[in-house]
């Protein structure tokens, strides 16, 4: 849920909405947490910039926040059972950036735009969600030309069996088709 939109009374300019998970039958609130994005990088309700993935199980979803020219992600896992749920805490994502970086050789520097998209949950625990942006390579020899240039998008198949070590399976060049 989110407890604050855009299009609603009392909204004020830049302010981060709460958002919650909550346990439909108690009404109990099982995390919360800020609107994981810049709430005013556009004019759209901010329902329209969240994605929400579950896994097939309800026990483990992955959020994504969109900005104008961004997006970002977040995921969260179950403490308790689905009967009698505790809470829901967040999990620790890859340094997906770093990761990424060190794929491209001759690395400069990423280009603005920087993205994370959940793709699926491929199992109880592992999610696929791809990540990147445009990446500028340093040319093979000084002065002898422009910068080289590539979208760098990857997808990581990421185990969140225990939520504070989330194990990486693998990684694969995201197809520009």
């Amino acid at each position: 849920m989110i407890a604050t939109d855009k299009d609603q009374k009392g909204y004020e300019m830049d302010s981060a909405p709460k958002m919650w998970i909550e346990d439909k039958r108690s009404k109990k609130r099982l995390v919360e947490f800020d609107f994981g994005a810049d709430p005013s990088s556009d004019m759209q309700p901010l329902r329209t910039h969240t994605k929400v993935l579950w896994n097939g199980s309800g026990d483990s979803v992955a959020i994504q926040f969109q900005e104008r020219h961004y997006s970002h992600l977040s995921v969260y896992r179950l403490k308790g059972s689905l009967a009698e749920p505790k809470s829901f805490v967040a999990c620790l994502l890859p340094e997906d950036g770093e990761i990424i970086q060190r794929l491209v050789p001759r690395f400069k520097e990423f280009r603005s735009r920087w993205f994370q998209h959940p793709d699926a949950w491929i199992d109880q625990h592992t999610l696929l969600f791809t990540a990147g942006a445009g990446a500028i390579m340093k040319p093979k020899q000084e002065n002898s030309g422009e910068d080289v240039t590539f979208m760098a998008g990857y997808r990581f198949y990421v185990d969140y069996s225990d939520p504070d070590t989330p194990i990486i399976k693998r990684i694969e060049y995201m197809d520009d088709k």
